[in-house]
């Protein structure tokens, strides 16, 4: 069996982005990493969570975590923001985006195709495509790794839609896909 490691962004004294109803990041994506543990414990996948509570942990411990148990795969959970100067003249971002490490990690981003389309299917969220970037979490981990960002929590609609445990559900589905 495949030794997966989800990885629920922020947490503790870091909330990551809060919506305009104050709905927190870090809650969300704890409740979505619980749902797809689920998921992945039915088929007979023991997933690794970085954390299970509202805890921190620093990048560096996140990482930690997923190399000393040899990890095959690590996929971070987060949700997005956009600032108040990206809504100019009505543009307000929505939909979902999948990142791997920008040095050419084929695995990496096949991964994060398979992951965006997955979470763009079931979500039903606008594809925002999949990026290459420099995320902590990709660069210092030694396996394919993929960092999922579901909706836009500065998005109002959005927020209302992640607020909703039947849409983190259809995202959870989404990255198990």
């Amino acid at each position: 069996m495949p030794r997966i490691v989800i990885d629920p962004g922020h947490g503790g004294e870091d909330p990551g982005a809060i919506g305009p109803n104050c709905l927190k990041e870090k809650d969300v994506n704890l409740d979505i990493a619980f749902k797809l543990k689920s998921l992945l414990s039915a088929v007979g996948i023991s997933p690794t969570l970085t954390r299970e509570a509202d805890s921190y942990l620093t990048l560096q411990e996140r990482c930690d975590i997923a190399n000393n148990i040899d990890a095959d795969i690590f996929v971070s959970v987060h949700n997005n923001f956009a600032s108040s100067s990206d809504s100019i003249n009505g543009y307000n971002p929505n939909g979902t985006e999948t990142y791997y490490y920008y040095n050419n990690d084929t695995t990496g981003k096949l991964l994060a195709y398979y992951i965006q389309n997955g979470v763009t299917e079931r979500a039903g969220t606008s594809d925002r495509g999949i990026k290459s970037g420099k995320f902590y979490v990709l660069a210092n981990t030694k396996m394919t790794a993929s960092l999922v960002e579901g909706a836009f929590l500065s998005n109002t609609e959005e927020e209302k839609l992640l607020a909703d445990q039947n849409f983190r559900q259809k995202i959870a589905n989404g990255i198990f896909d």
